[in-house]
């Protein structure tokens, strides 16, 4: 820490701003992509480490007449005003607040045990949560500012598919990425020229190399885990699978505090035996199939939850990792998604852990086209690819589809349901799980005149609200470890 008089920086680690991390990683992503088809504000990168900084401030050392404190070195540093009220607010791109707020801020960014533990329990007290979303808010204003000149670049590009995606994805990330409101920014002392449109260097640097940071939190190698591979054994076979298998969703506690996991019935049936990777031992029982939905022998499908619930063996409990998992294997908290589809239907990011593409992802598709491909079929919905990258593949059955809870803290997910398969229109999801990222297939409409439908990327999923309601009426009420 420097100091300079009444003013002080503050530098501290960007292992304490996950959601700032993520949205860099994000906009990363994005701009390597869209750069083939629109202009991206281009810049000179030196750095190869960046380092965050905020510029603190007193109100009794600036002209109160003049513009807000700090905003000459906005460019540079975020900035904090200590003054005389102790709720914190944003004004003209700078956060006050108090002197005792302060202090429990400083405290917050001066946490040097940066393990996964120790950042979440700094970062989530509740008396430092909403300063922490402010000072996110803050440091990502910038992206911000980079993807709306992004998006008008856009507007001006040549129609094409690729660029209506394009288009799509970045309202997403616009949507994702914190930032400091118009009202926010403008005020009667205020300059015509706001200092925001100077990017940060740090920040500019950190978009444009290469990602070494995709999260912070290491698993141990030897846990059964969201998102492995399983492989079964029927009771008429001597031994398991070795090419099929499918994906290890997460794992719940019933009413009798037994542990299981969920996975897709249609990759297992009650009685299976089912096995996972050990890398001390090769491969090894985990535990068995105790109930699964039968979509195969019924004539009719009153609702396609294709549901499998595996027992895990008592001595294996202790080998699990219990926790649900998001997007970079950090563990979360849960909470299952009960409102409409669309309210995030094409406006955020869905991911999943998958046995065979790992983490991908995606968009919900809207909630009409799942209405009308599947015949009203509330508990179905689809999640398209992004930039051609699949969703999920053969093997990714069973696979949990969540959202991340857009918090400064990013330790929430919304579980919103299970993949069960590639989209074929005429036969049942998940009857053949084959998903060819290149195919096309027919489809009747009313009339019986056959339509060509692009089925690019559609993968079909089902909720996981709907799941938890089939289960509980069939006498199983399940729940995942640390669910609100």
């Amino acid at each position: 820490m420097r100091r300079a008089g009444a003013s002080e920086d503050i530098e501290c680690s960007r292992k304490l701003f996950p959601h700032f991390i993520h949205v860099c990683n994000l906009t990363t992503d994005f701009t390597d992509r869209a750069a083939k088809v629109t202009k991206i504000p281009q810049h000179q990168f030196t750095l190869e480490r960046m380092k965050l900084y905020f510029k603190v401030q007193r109100l009794d050392t600036i002209n109160t007449q003049s513009m807000p404190c700090g905003q000459a070195n906005m460019s540079s540093f975020p900035t904090i005003c200590v003054c005389n009220e102790e709720q914190i607010n944003i004004r003209n791109g700078v956060l006050y607040m108090g002197e005792k707020t302060f202090k429990k801020t400083k405290n917050m960014l001066n946490v040097s045990n940066l393990d996964t533990i120790a950042i979440r329990s700094a970062i989530t007290d509740p008396e430092v949560r909403e300063i922490h979303e402010a000072l996110t808010t803050l440091l990502e204003t910038p992206l911000w500012e980079i993807l709306v000149e992004i998006k008008q670049n856009i507007k001006l590009s040549d129609a094409s598919h690729k660029v209506d995606m394009l288009s799509m994805e970045l309202d997403v990330l616009l949507n994702t990425v914190k930032h400091v409101t118009f009202r926010d920014m403008i005020s009667n002392r205020v300059p015509e020229r706001q200092a925001y449109s100077d990017i940060p260097e740090a920040v500019k640097d950190y978009l444009l190399r290469k990602r070494e940071i995709n999260g912070f939190g290491i698993l141990n190698n030897n846990d059964f885990r969201q998102g492995d591979k399983i492989y079964k054994r029927s009771s008429s076979e001597e031994s398991s699978n070795e090419n099929g298998y499918g994906t290890l969703g997460g794992f719940v506690s019933d009413q009798n505090n037994d542990t299981h996991f969920l996975t897709c019935s249609h990759g297992c049936q009650k009685g299976d035996i089912i096995f996972a990777d050990d890398n001390n031992s090769g491969r090894k029982r985990i535990g068995e199939c105790v109930f699964a939905t039968d979509l195969k022998t019924k004539p009719k499908i009153d609702v396609f939850i294709d549901v499998a619930l595996v027992k895990i063996d008592s001595e294996v409990v202790d080998s699990c990792n219990l926790s649900m998992l998001n997007n970079t294997f950090q563990q979360s908290n849960v909470k299952i998604y009960l409102e409409n589809l669309q309210n995030i239907a094409k406006k955020a990011f869905v991911y999943k852990i998958g046995a065979s593409t790992s983490v991908t992802k995606g968009l919900i598709t809207s909630p009409e086209f799942h209405l009308n491909t599947t015949g009203g079929r509330a508990e179905l919905f689809f999640v398209s690819d992004i930039a051609d990258i699949p969703f999920a593949k053969r093997g990714d059955s069973g696979s949990i589809v969540f959202m991340i809870e857009n918090s400064s803290a990013l330790d929430t997910i919304h579980v919103i349901g299970m993949i069960s398969g590639g989209f074929t229109p005429h036969q049942p999801p998940g009857e053949d799980e084959k998903v060819d990222t290149n195919r096309k297939s027919e489809k009747k409409d009313d009339e019986g005149a056959k339509k060509e439908v692009s089925c690019t990327g559609d993968i079909t999923c089902f909720r996981m609200d709907k799941t938890m309601e089939f289960l509980r009426k069939k006498g199983i009420d399940v729940c995942f470890r640390n669910q609100i």
